[in-house]
């Protein structure tokens, strides 16, 4: 399976950062949203995990902190 990679670009130096990669990584996942929050200063986003050649039916979300350069995954309970 091919590597699927997330990256930043900054306009002012145009210099690219991957902030995510599966490259190397046995589980696979596809980026399938981002978005800055309100203060620019995380980008949120998911990624679809694929299994056995298909894709999952949930998302994991994750936060990348920009001055840290950390990411986080988080978890949004479901409730019936």
């Amino acid at each position: 399976m091919a590597p699927y990679q997330l990256y930043l670009l900054d306009l002012a130096t145009k210099k690219c950062e991957e902030i995510w990669s599966t490259f190397g990584k046995e589980e696979q996942a596809m980026p399938i949203f981002s978005r800055f929050d309100p203060n620019g200063q995380k980008l949120i986003f998911a990624v679809l995990p694929i299994i056995n050649r298909k894709y999952t039916y949930s998302a994991r979300i994750y936060s990348y902190d920009l001055a840290t350069k950390k990411s986080t995954q988080f978890f949004i309970p479901l409730t019936n």
